[in-house]
Formats: structure tokens, sequence, C-alpha cells
């Protein structure tokens, strides 16, 4: 259920998750105002408590936040760089198979783009799903028993062959990194500190004794933007789902370009 928010634009559900973190510092403030009016008694020692507590402990988390994002960024960019090399490894393999003689060629070439169909019009809407694409695996072992039954004839056979099976395998380790990283997530147990963390975080600024207006204002928009940068770290958890996630682009262009279409 969770799941089905990544589907729509991040920045829209960003902004809806900082609003709504920001509805619930809201009302936490409202409703622990009276609480910390009659502790407080007439002494001011335990607001500065809470904002010395508030200040350290949203210091520790902001670290939290900014290393998490920069890691399911860094992942997201890494699995776009992999998909990258995948589609060049298909463009240069299609284009090696151009030199083989005429019986191997059409055969060759016409499942390599069987493959690169197959990945980018099924693969990448079945991952998006968090399933293990099914199909391609037969595909590409098609492609190989044809590679590797090409018996070379001349010197030159011997070298193109040896260079498209080298491709071949550059090929299949993207393919591999790909399909190895379908469920890289932040470990659950960071999740739980996060929520955590954002909970304490609320708790504290609730608990500060400010004039209504200003405590409201002050509390709604760190709120805001706790909640907005933790939809951000989550659209960006699972880099082949969500509406942010890695698309078959690079693949698509490489099928509808003029070394490949048909």
């Amino acid at each position: 259920m969770i799941d089905r928010l990544f589907d729509y634009p991040a920045l829209s559900m960003s902004i809806a998750s900082g609003f709504f973190f920001a509805l619930a510092a809201a009302i936490g403030i409202v409703a622990l105002k009276p609480v910390v009016r009659l502790r407080r008694s007439g002494e001011s020692s335990g607001s500065d408590i809470v904002e010395v507590t508030l200040d350290g402990f949203s210091s520790l988390y902001g670290i939290l936040l900014g290393l998490l994002a920069v890691g399911a960024y860094e992942n997201l960019d890494n699995m776009e760089k992999v998909v990258s090399r995948e589609a060049s490894a298909i463009s240069v393999l299609y284009r090696d198979f151009r030199g083989y003689p005429d019986a191997q060629r059409g055969k060759l070439q016409q499942a390599l783009r069987n493959y690169a169909r197959q990945v980018a019009d099924k693969s990448f809407s079945q991952q998006a799903l968090g399933l293990t694409p099914s199909g391609e695996s037969d595909l590409i072992d098609g492609l190989f028993d044809a590679l590797v039954s090409f018996v070379p004839r001349s010197k030159g056979e011997e070298i193109l062959h040896a260079q498209a099976l080298s491709q071949f395998n550059n090929l299949m380790d993207a393919r591999g990194t790909r399909l190895t990283n379908l469920t890289s997530r932040i470990p659950a147990i960071l999740w739980w500190i996060v929520a955590l963390g954002a909970a304490i975080n609320l708790l504290l600024i609730c608990m500060l004794d400010f004039p209504l207006v200003e405590h409201l204002t002050f509390g709604s928009l760190l709120a805001f933007f706790i909640g907005a940068m933790i939809f951000v770290i989550a659209s960006m958890d699972n880099p082949f789902s969500g509406a942010e996630r890695v698309s078959a682009q690079a693949i698509q262009l490489v099928i509808e370009g003029p070394g490949m279409r048909q």
C-alpha cells in the first residue's frame, strides 16, 4: 500500500509528506502547550534544556538523513550507469555482428534484438513491481549458444569473434549487476531509526515553550522539512520502482537507433 505512494511524482508527494509532518507538529504543539506551561511554573530552565537537547539531537539526526540521502542517490545514479553500460554493450555487440558471415549475422542480430526488446518492454515493468524479470534469461542464453557455436575460418573472423565474446561478457556483467541490485535498499533497521528520530524531533519541538504563533511557525517549518526529506530518501531507496525509478530509456534509444532499427 505504501509503495503505491512512490508511483506519484516525488516533488508532489514530498510536499504532501512535509505538510503531514507539519500538521502532526501543529497538533502536538497545541495539545502539549497547557502541559508545558504547567510544568514551567514560572521558570525558563525547563525550556532551555529542551532547546539544547533539540539542537544537539537535530544535528545528529540531520547527519543521519544526509548520509542516507547521499547513499540513496549514489545507488540510484550507479544503477542508471549500469543500464547505460548494458545499452552500450548491446549497441557495440550488434555492430560487431555485422562483420559475421551472412549465415550467422542475421541470426545473431535477431537474437540480440529480441533480448533488448524483452528488457526494454517487459523486464523494467516487472522490476517496477518488485518482480525478478522473466523471459530475458532464455533469450540471452540462446544468444550465447548461437555465438559460441560459430567457428572462425580466418584470422580476421577470429579477432572479430574474440571481440564479440568480450563485448558479450560486458553485457552479461551489466545485466548481472542490474539483477543483483533489484532489491538493494536501505536496511530496515535504519528506517526504524529514521522513524524513531522523527518522532523524538517532533516531541522535542512540541515541548518548547514559545508563544503559540511563533511556536507553530517554527515547529511546522522544521517538521515540514523533516517529512519532505524522509520521503525524498524513500523515493530513491529502490532504484527500479516508483515515479523516479531508473528507466529503460537508454536501451530503448539503442533499439530505435539507425543501427538496430528494422
